[in-house]
């Protein structure tokens, strides 16, 4: 978030003193500089104290405030807000007191603070003032709509103030616009289709609609946009198109005609290897436009092999892209060869400590990409204190390692923390909720006093939440074990590992309240892919239904690699999650949320 400038700030005062009562000589907001020099800060709040004029005390305060923040003092600029009356102070002052307190919020990512001030803006706010100040406010709504997920509200916010901009700034909020509207669910932005009368706001929410509703089929997404193009010839973002949608129109010459898959298909990965394959090929034939792109596609078997050999045999053939390998040990061969002349897409993930080779990207199911959202949804929720409990394993190792890393980096606690063995889930779940201690208490008290002491364990009360990452059969143990232990109304978060990905609402019903993240294919209703794998290979979508939806991913990623790459913040709404990528060509998913209810899973933001 871009802080407000110091010609803001002036401006601001300008404003403030034009639109309220003009105080006394002997509180002139108008100070010397020098004679602030000293400690301008404290001179503002010196001042304030000694006025009974309301609004030129306020304005002090406020003046106060927007220095503390320009200086990263969060927490003194909301003190010195604090000291306002915001229900009695004049539309003027509330208006900046608002830009302010968001800019602070927005900055330091608190989600529930953001929310209640964005509450607080009413409808008349930032009418009557001057288009910098209307600009401004834009910039910061914006903003913090984005940062609590509210992306459609996000892109109204800068469609609004767009006349407002001339030159670059112009065309830097057009991207602005396109971004928040590629991150709204396709859903809402379909309810909106034929409902707004403005129509720059109409047309941008066709456009996006009409680019994700299409995201399978590469020729189909240019289609729509010239079919869009033809509709809405006078349309801004017809006149200069978002730089996705430029080098999107681009893709179709650059696209891989000829791809390899190097995969395991006998062995003991050839079930995962074989359920990528299909979920790949089962995407390629559900795109009608499939026949136009003359798209060849060469399996490779890359069981008991060395990858190195495979990707020599494959190199003979000359494909445009490799995808694969699957296992961590043949893509760490990979990335020790010098170059890579041709692309390829791995299905697994280096160590972050890892450099890359040049044209080596990365897709996998990655836990920690989970666990970093986890940690990111608490958060959002005003979270801030929790207990986790996880697999005794290497893999609950991992998955504790990326939570623990995001959740100390946001200044979260981890208050306790625990680690299972299906030996010992009752004990282990009694120490992470302190329970026995407070047993242990007890047993000390009985020992000092002869009359009959009654008694109920307590838990530890200073958790806000539990992390518990488990696999069904144990998580529907789990549960249960911590309303045993007093833990009833502790709310539950966890990762896609919870769930069997069928439907099984007597086993799951124990599960009922957890809150997990999954992925759009395992949640859907309505795919007709899914449908269609599903009615093929009946058993094996019970176990491998997220490798089906990872296969499917590789075939839509397939030409929009260079995309992801060279737009940055661009994204591809994928079958495993919302996909994007870093500077390390590592393409990361964001998933959907989920909640047991009734023993089944049921969507929810």
């Amino acid at each position: 978030m871009r802080k407000i400038t110091t010609v803001y700030l002036i401006t601001l005062l300008f404003f403030i003193t034009g639109c309220s009562t003009t105080p006394d000589s002997s509180t002139d907001i108008s100070t010397n500089e020098a004679e602030l020099s000293s400690d301008p800060v404290q001179n503002l709040l010196q001042r304030a104290s000694e006025t009974t004029e309301p609004t030129a005390k306020a304005s002090y305060q406020l003046q106060a405030a927007d220095l503390l923040y320009q200086q990263n003092k969060f927490n003194q600029a909301e003190s010195a807000l604090k000291l306002i009356d915001f229900q009695s102070a004049s539309l003027a002052i509330k208006e900046q007191y608002i830009l302010i307190a968001l800019s602070i919020a927005v900055d330091q990512a608190d989600v529930e603070k953001v929310n209640r001030l964005l509450a607080n803006i009413q409808a008349h706010f930032f009418q009557q003032t001057s288009p910098d100040i209307q600009r401004k406010s834009g910039e910061i709504k914006a903003a913090a709509y984005d940062l609590t997920s509210q992306h459609l509200l996000a892109a109204i916010e800068r469609i609004n103030t767009s006349a407002l901009y001339s030159g670059d700034e112009y065309w830097n909020n057009h991207e602005l616009i396109w971004r928040s509207l590629r991150k709204t669910p396709t859903s809402e932005l379909s309810q909106q289709q034929g409902k707004n009368k403005n129509y720059e706001l109409q047309g941008w929410i066709e456009l996006a609609t009409d680019i994700k509703q299409n995201q399978i089929s590469l020729e189909q997404q240019l289609v729509s946009l010239s079919t869009w193009l033809k509709q809405w010839p006078e349309h801004p973002a017809a006149l200069k198109l978002p730089k996705e949608l430029e080098l999107l129109s681009t893709l179709p010459d650059r696209r891989p005609d000829t791809i390899a898959l190097a995969l395991p298909l006998t062995g003991p990965l050839s079930s995962a290897g074989k359920a990528i394959r299909d979920g790949f090929m089962a995407t390629f034939y559900a795109d009608k436009y499939r026949s136009s792109s003359n798209t060849e596609i060469t399996f490779y078997d890359t069981n008991g092999r060395s990858f190195a050999a495979v990707h020599q045999e494959i190199l003979n053939n000359e494909p445009d892209l490799i995808i694969g390998p699957l296992d961590k040990a043949s893509l760490t061969e990979l990335s020790q060869m010098d170059s890579l002349p041709i692309p390829v897409l791995a299905l697994n993930y280096l160590s972050n400590d890892s450099t890359p080779p040049f044209q080596l990207y990365q897709l996998g199911l990655s836990a920690e990409d989970e666990a970093s959202q986890l940690a990111e949804k608490l958060w959002s929720k005003n979270i801030r204190r929790v207990a986790t409990i996880m697999p005794e394993n290497d893999w609950g190792q991992r998955i504790y390692q990326a939570f623990s890393k995001e959740w100390l980096h946001r200044n979260g606690e981890i208050v306790s923390d625990a680690f299972f063995t299906k030996k010992q889930l009752s004990n282990t779940v009694e120490n992470l909720l302190s329970v026995n201690e407070s047993k242990q208490r007890a047993r000390s008290v009985r020992n000092t006093v002869v009359e009959s002491l009654e008694f109920t364990p307590r838990r530890r009360q200073d958790i806000d939440a539990i992390i518990m990452v488990a696999k069904p059969a144990t998580a529907r143990q789990l549960k249960p074990l911590f309303s045993f232990h007093y833990a009833g109304g502790i709310p539950i978060y966890s990762t896609s590992h919870v769930y069997s990905g069928t439907p099984s609402p007597q086993k799951d019903a124990d599960l009922n309240g957890i809150k997990f993240t999954e992925t759009p294919w395992v949640l859907s209703h309505t795919n007709a892919i899914k449908h269609q794998i599903h009615q093929l290979f009946p058993k094996q979508s019970r176990r491998y239904d997220r490798l089906f939806a990872l296969g499917s991913d590789t075939y839509t990623l397939a030409p929009r690699l260079i995309l992801l790459e060279q737009i940055k913040g661009s994204q591809v709404s994928g079958q495993t999650g919302l996909l994007t990528m870093n500077d390390k060509n590592q393409i990361h998913r964001k998933l959907d949320w989920a909640r047991f209810s009734n023993g089944e899973p049921r969507s929810e933001r």
